[in-house]
């Protein structure tokens, strides 16, 4: 309901932009693939300084929070090694567990490669990933949108989707209903509202 009343009142006020200069928006910029990418390296470096006694037998627990030696760098090199071997069309869909019981490293059971970007190499190979990355272009097209539209209506679920998209490369969030779902909602609030603030009636 807040939607379409804010699509309604969009064409009697509008929001004023948020202040940020060229410098304020490369550190945001910065910060934000900084705190991206810092899962991935902290995985690396557990990943040298491992031992056997602390990987789990079968299947990661909590301990993965604070743990630097994440086995993920394994999953990772796995699916990586298995688009390698099938670059264009994957391994098939659903395959990575069959996959990494043939070439796991440690003994640990695991379905998903916990990165929604590699599994998607390993399983569907680059025609996967071409179709993954239109529908993310889709998105990021619907955010860039509403945001010209109203900047602070489309903010919130612009963020969620934002968080949502970046976490899927270090776990298996999309198999989680309660992650994916209000992912999807904040898509299709995206989605919608510029339609919403193009059919608002005019006063």
């Amino acid at each position: 309901q807040a939607w379409s009343v804010r699509a309604e009142d969009a064409s009697r006020t509008r929001t004023g932009r948020l202040g940020l200069d060229g410098g304020r928006r490369t550190a945001v910029v910065a910060l934000a693939i900084a705190v991206a990418l810092t899962p991935y390296v902290a995985a690396i470096a557990g990943e040298r300084g491992a031992t056997p006694d602390r990987q789990a037998a079968f299947g990661a627990t909590n301990a993965r929070l604070t743990d630097p030696g994440s086995t993920r760098y394994r999953y990772w090199k796995v699916a990586v090694d298995t688009f390698a071997d099938h670059p264009l069309k994957g391994a098939g869909a659903g395959s990575f567990g069959t996959v990494w019981l043939r070439a796991r490293p440690i003994d640990e059971r695991v379905r998903n490669a916990h990165s929604l970007w590699l599994e998607t190499l390993a399983e569907l190979g680059i025609a996967g990933l071409l179709l993954l990355l239109a529908v993310v272009a889709a998105l990021v097209a619907a955010a860039r949108s509403a945001l010209r539209s109203d900047r602070a209506l489309a903010a919130g679920p612009a963020a969620a989707l934002l968080v949502w998209t970046l976490h899927a490369g270090l776990d298996w969030d999309w198999q989680v209903p309660a992650l994916t779902l209000p992912a999807l909602t904040a898509a299709g609030l995206l989605l919608a509202q510029p339609a919403a603030a193009a059919t608002a009636p005019r006063r």
